[in-house]
């Protein structure tokens, strides 16, 4: 792909009869070798990567193997539904939400939204839409924290709180306190 438009997440649709080493090159540089599991049926998996304007982006595979690889989804910023769900947190339909979906179901501690690789960064922000006023607490590697107040609205409001986010991290979003 060239010339891509900025992006920092990659949605991959893909089979493969074995676990499949996919290098992910931009301007032709390894940014990222993906270890995609086997998979009989397409199956979805995402990657967090940051892609400049004006870049190339490649795909190429590091290992003798084989894999389909169905669809490629590039997102500008970094969508909930993309991450790992843990709990009751569920992906739901919302037409107003910038992919038309959204994560649901964030009520305890248990459920969770998990991204790994992650750009860095010294601010975090999320777009969000709450009942009832809620706490987010959003954790970088397994250590340092921050808590988000969110208030409650009716449409998609935009919080940020600073947070050094180191490139490759692992986020976690976790509930504190919400209704969902």
């Amino acid at each position: 792909f060239y010339e891509c438009s900025a992006l920092n997440q990659l949605k991959l649709r893909y089979t493969a009869k074995q676990t499949s080493s996919l290098g992910v090159y931009v301007d032709d540089v390894l940014k990222q070798t993906l270890e995609l599991p086997a998979a009989d049926a397409y199956t979805e998996y995402c990657v967090s990567i940051t892609v400049p304007k004006g870049s190339s982006l490649q795909l190429k595979l590091e290992a003798d193997g084989e894999m389909r690889l169905d669809s490629v989804g590039a997102y500008a910023q970094l969508e909930a539904e993309n991450g790992t769900l843990q709990g009751n947190a569920a992906i739901v339909a919302d037409e107003a939400a910038s992919n038309k979906a959204v994560v649901g179901g964030l009520q305890s501690e248990a459920d969770r939204i998990t991204m790994t690789g992650v750009r860095s960064g010294a601010r975090v922000k999320i777009c969000y839409k709450a009942e009832a006023d809620s706490v987010l607490r959003v954790i970088v590697n397994g250590k340092n924290s921050v808590e988000l107040a969110l208030k409650a609205t009716k449409g998609y409001e935009d919080t940020s709180a600073t947070l050094n986010v180191p490139a490759g991290s692992t986020l976690e979003f976790v509930p504190v306190s919400a209704t969902g």
